[in-house]
């Protein structure tokens, strides 16, 4: 039987409440910054509110770029202690 892809289906639908961290914008994507597939959570600091314009956007510029263009993701990825992110923007 395959996973379920989604373990905490309250939190995900609460993330996608919130606004776009990128342009304030209605959200609506609950984004898994690490995703699954590398091991990524259903957790707070795991779930990034994105418009859909912006969650496609991370997908194909990635967490380097966003973060030039886009402080509010500099800032949500701060603010969830998410070093990782920014040591791997730096190899």
């Amino acid at each position: 039987m395959k996973n379920k892809r989604i373990v905490n289906e309250d939190l995900f639908e609460f993330v996608k409440t919130m606004q776009c961290v990128a342009c304030g914008g209605c959200g609506g994507d609950a984004h898994h910054v690490t995703s699954k597939g590398a091991g990524g959570g259903d957790e707070v600091r795991n779930l990034m509110p994105l418009c859909r314009e912006h969650h496609t956007a991370w997908h194909k510029m990635g967490p380097k770029k966003m973060c030039e263009k886009f402080p509010g993701v500099r800032t949500w990825l701060e603010l969830a202690n998410r070093t990782d992110v920014f040591e791997r923007m730096t190899r």
